[in-house]
């Protein structure tokens, strides 16, 4: 018997929720590389809040995998490939003098991944047939959802405000260069 084309299978649910889970889990590893290289204070708070909350949304897709069969332990494909490319960003290593940038720009690509996923389960709950998991995910999506969104926001003004602060930097020490060699010209 076919199955219809609006329902899931739920081997490939189980899978694109492991993948969640590894990109919340590489979100947390670049919350906590973010403080610990942290050069700017006055992004402290805000990045301390979304880690608080990237760690619940890691229990919250611990919870929707295990609702739908699968376990924390999942080691998918997409899983792998997510790590990766978290380790990756983990890895890269920066002058200190640009350490925030680097790390709220590596914040900027996770958060939109993640803000896409939890947009893209809001839209396949709908034809998940299994009232008990499409309940638990519609909680989950329902908590995240505006977080997800507020992360992706801030995290991408933060890196525009400090790209212009860095970019005015530069600029102020090339003037400062010219006026340098103006005056000695004009000695």
């Amino acid at each position: 018997m076919a199955t219809s084309r609006t329902e899931l299978d739920t081997a490939k649910v189980v899978e694109f929720l492991s993948q969640m889970l590894a990109v919340e889990k590489g979100g947390v590893m670049l919350y906590e590389k973010a403080l610990e290289q942290l050069a700017d204070p006055d992004l402290r708070d805000q990045l301390e809040e979304f880690l608080e909350q990237t760690r619940r949304h890691v229990e919250l897709c611990e919870e929707m995998l295990e609702q739908a069969g699968g376990s924390g332990q999942e080691d998918s494909p997409a899983a792998q490939a997510a790590e990766a490319k978290a380790e990756g960003l983990i890895s890269v290593d920066v002058p200190p003098e640009m350490a925030d940038f680097n790390n709220i720009e590596n914040l900027v690509l996770a958060e939109t991944k993640d803000n896409w996923n939890w947009e893209m389960l809001a839209d396949l709950s709908k034809s998940i047939k299994d009232r008990e998991l499409r309940s638990t995910i519609s909680r989950a999506v329902r908590e995240v959802s505006r977080q997800e969104r507020k992360h992706v926001d801030w995290n991408t003004s933060t890196l525009s405000r400090l790209a212009r602060e860095m970019l005015m930097q530069k600029g102020r020490e090339a003037g400062e260069e010219e006026d340098t060699e103006e005056m000695e010209e004009r000695m």
